[in-house]
């Protein structure tokens, strides 16, 4: 087993809360109060007491959440590429307001 097998991180869950808007491309609302971390359950097989690792999330608004992690009216492909989308939206956001750096001599900052 790896060391970021379960990466938990309570942090980069909570900075869901400060995102501006849901990170999904075709979205985009404002956060009033409903914008949470979503994670990339395809990453490994979601099922009960899995989930996948807190590195691997998309701050979402509750209406995409609940598109992505129940499927509905989306196929596999697509919830996959509209997840790859917010995460990167996600990560870019989490780098470009300095919430997310990297610190020479460390594996990670938070």
């Amino acid at each position: 087993m790896n060391k970021f097998d379960k990466f938990r991180n309570k942090k980069i869950l909570a900075f869901a809360k400060e995102s501006p808007y849901c990170m999904n491309p075709m979205c985009g609302k404002d956060n009033n109060g409903d914008i949470v971390a979503a994670h990339l359950n395809f990453e490994k097989s979601k099922g009960m007491g899995t989930k996948a690792n807190d590195y691997s999330i998309a701050y979402l608004c509750s209406k995409c959440h609940i598109i992505v992690d129940e499927g509905y009216g989306i196929n596999m492909e697509d919830k996959k590429e509209l997840m790859l989308r917010s995460f990167l939206n996600t990560i870019r956001w989490l780098f470009l307001t300095g919430r997310l750096k990297v610190d020479k001599g460390k594996k990670y900052n938070f």
